[in-house]
């Protein structure tokens, strides 16, 4: 699992910069290890992180066209699952499976950060409504709205042609 986008790697400079450290694990494992997985009958496979917008979606899109154009592979071989645990990311969360849809094998969906996330998105809120995440599990009943909502967009991101394609729901019940 690479680091999230938001990352940077102060010890990895571009135009002297600090790098996204997704972009230099990305672009190290895909050199160091494609033609040895592949051999071994497997691909390249990445778990990203705390992705919250469709830009930063593009991005590692861009990404990964880019790598696989430098290792002479067709777009889409480059797969990834992706962490789905920010509130924000689940207003645009049809957008961002559709920027990823050739690679996208699903998302996971994490009970603390999205808890944190909405703590965070509704701090100024004068009624001053927080979840505790102490006593909310992944039972409750807006914890199985959170999974439900995961699980129907990623049925919906892997129908193609009207039969069910590479993208499915991962992780919680």
């Amino acid at each position: 699992r690479p680091p999230s986008i938001h990352v940077r790697f102060d010890h990895v400079t571009v135009d002297g910069e600090p790098a996204p450290g997704l972009v230099a694990i990305t672009t190290l494992w895909t050199f160091n290890n494609y033609d040895a997985l592949t051999r071994a009958g497997s691909g390249v496979y990445f778990y990203i992180p705390k992705l919250q917008t469709p830009r930063e979606a593009l991005i590692i899109e861009k990404l990964l066209s880019r790598l696989e154009g430098l290792i002479g592979v067709p777009a889409g071989t480059l797969k990834i699952k992706m962490l789905y645990e920010e509130g924000n990311a689940g207003r645009q969360l049809p957008a961002i499976a559709w920027v990823l849809r050739r690679r996208l094998l699903g998302t996971n969906v994490g009970r603390w950060d999205y808890l944190g996330s909405l703590i965070e998105m509704w701090k100024d809120d004068p009624k001053g409504v927080f979840p505790d995440p102490q006593t909310i599990g992944m039972a409750t009943p807006t914890m199985i709205a959170y999974q439900r909502y995961n699980a129907l967009l990623m049925l919906m991101a892997g129908l193609k042609s009207g039969e069910f394609s590479n993208s499915a729901p991962i992780g919680s019940p």
